[in-house]
């Protein structure tokens, strides 16, 4: 069985393989700064910061597991952090999760056509 038009798809994907690759990372790992912005941004929103070291402390980064793994990751190492993210006003990391990952899978989505043209 064939699909029409997908063994076209496949042949670009090889012939672009390390160019899709790259360009997923750096819009993945754009993306997850992103994410630790907008967490920076509920934070102080909310008025969660007395001296700033939660919000500074607030990384994201984008790294490539294995040939056909890319993961995302934003977070903190402030051990208090999580009983911030727990309060009623808090979920400043899951607000900016919820809001921020259809944007980046649509900017990902939209790279990937472009190179696939």
């Amino acid at each position: 069985m064939s699909v029409e038009g997908f063994d076209n798809v496949i042949n670009k994907m090889k012939l672009h393989e390390e160019n899709i690759r790259s360009a997923v990372l750096s819009t993945m790992g754009a993306g997850m700064n992103e994410i630790a912005d907008r967490a920076k941004f509920f934070l102080t929103e909310n008025h969660h910061v007395k001296t700033g070291n939660l919000r500074r402390s607030v990384k994201g980064e984008a790294r490539q597991v294995s040939l056909t793994v890319i993961e995302g990751q934003v977070g903190t190492n402030v051990h208090y952090a999580p009983y911030v993210e727990a309060l009623p006003d808090g979920g400043y990391l899951y607000r900016s999760v919820q809001e921020k990952i259809p944007v980046v899978e649509m900017k990902i989505v939209t790279k990937l056509k472009a190179l696939l043209k």
